[in-house]
């Protein structure tokens, strides 16, 4: 993420007075390296108000490209636009998330995963981070 300071804000307009720039100025952002398909954490947790919100990877879907699957987008547009993210071009990687939340003493899971490896081969990371989340 591209932050900017007043003072970087400032800096560069006393620059730009003073070296008569005519042209926009533009601020180059570090290149991204490639991003990883599997996370370094396997669960998030953040509160809504009184609940707590534990979002838990189970893994990937490793989905073929397919011209139907985003509206107004050809795969050669999906493909640079998963280049451009850092990510692979082989397939659509689409990550597999349970939701559990915490009420009132209660642990309710949204969503039960996709089977540990039935569905996805590689989607079996459910059990291990539920135990690392501590559910």
């Amino acid at each position: 993420m591209f932050t900017m300071s007043r003072r970087a804000v400032l800096g560069s307009a006393a620059a730009a007075a003073a070296f008569g720039l005519s042209s926009k100025l533009e601020f180059v952002m570090p290149a991204f390296a490639e991003t990883p398909l599997e996370p370094t954490v396997g669960f998030y947790k953040y509160k809504v108000g009184d609940i707590e919100v534990t979002a838990i990877y189970d893994g990937i879907w490793k989905k073929p490209h397919d011209p139907a699957f985003i509206k107004n987008a050809s795969i050669e547009d999906t493909k640079e636009a998963l280049s451009k993210a850092g990510l692979t071009t082989e397939f659509m990687p689409i990550p597999l998330t349970v939701v559990v939340l915490k009420v009132g003493g209660r642990t309710i899971m949204m969503d039960a995963g996709s089977g540990v490896g039935q569905w996805q081969e590689n989607a079996t990371h459910l059990p291990a981070n539920m135990a690392a989340a501590g559910i």
